[in-house]
């Protein structure tokens, strides 16, 4: 099954899947609170003040991502592929549009964006659609626009590496590397990369009492490097237009 084909059949209850556990509720703690500091600077990178006027965040899901953003722009839009997921987000966000479409295929009338953002997509899909995704979100942003995706399943993370040493294995396929020439290819420059997790290499440091502990706020302080991002299970990458 296409992860589009597994996305239009999510519940309302997606968010209870990925808050299940310590880790997936650390992750999405640190994007939020990472993205809260960044958004009203991202104007720095295309020289203009504040982030912008206009946003839109693809694969938008139930919203979790698009209400951190929408307190940031005048014009937010979602979009997604899922019915159930969109009524969700709804219920969320009181100031964004939300459409309910295929943007690869549906004809669906969209303006240019400051900011494009997809969170949890690019790990998830395969090849066959992260490619053209890029593709139509390059062509989405404005000439001075930003995008900010994540990669939250990297093979190559200490987490893994570890997990396979010990006879695990995994799914994932997105490495670092992977992800920078589907960029490069898409016509996207990465200007910052924020790693997230990165020593969190061990599953008994994967606990509430240590991510929220003075210890665990020193570590994300120290380990949020970019050249942590190769063996990082997640990263928020930020990345521009190569033309301008």
């Amino acid at each position: 099954m296409s992860y589009k084909e597994s996305h239009i059949n999510r519940s309302h209850d997606y968010d209870k899947g990925i808050l299940a556990d310590d880790f997936g509720r650390y992750m999405l703690e640190r994007e939020a609170s990472i993205l809260n500091k960044i958004i009203p600077r991202l104007g720095r990178y295309s020289g203009v003040q504040g982030p912008g006027e206009t946003y839109l965040d693809f694969a938008c899901g139930t919203g979790r991502v698009t209400q951190i953003f929408e307190q940031h722009f005048p014009v937010s839009f979602g979009v997604d592929v899922s019915e159930n997921m969109i009524s969700v987000a709804k219920e969320k966000c009181s100031k964004t549009t939300f459409v309910l479409a295929d943007i690869l295929n549906d004809d669906v009338e969209l303006p240019k964006f400051d900011v494009i953002s997809s969170f949890r997509f690019f790990g998830n899909a395969e090849d066959e659609l992260r490619i053209p995704v890029l593709d139509k979100l390059h062509a989405l942003l404005d000439d001075q626009g930003t995008l900010i995706i994540n990669n939250h399943r990297n093979p190559s993370s200490l987490m893994n590496l570890f997990s396979k040493a010990t006879g695990g294995t995994t799914d994932e396929d997105l490495t670092h590397k992977k992800l920078n020439s589907l960029l490069d290819s898409a016509g996207f420059k990465v200007v910052r990369r924020i790693s997230i997790g990165s020593w969190m290499f061990r599953h008994k440091l994967i606990s509430v009492d240590v991510y929220n502990s003075k210890l665990g706020r020193f570590l994300d302080r120290v380990f949020n490097r970019a050249f942590l991002a190769p063996i990082s299970p997640d990263v928020i990458i930020i990345a521009r237009k190569k033309n301008i």
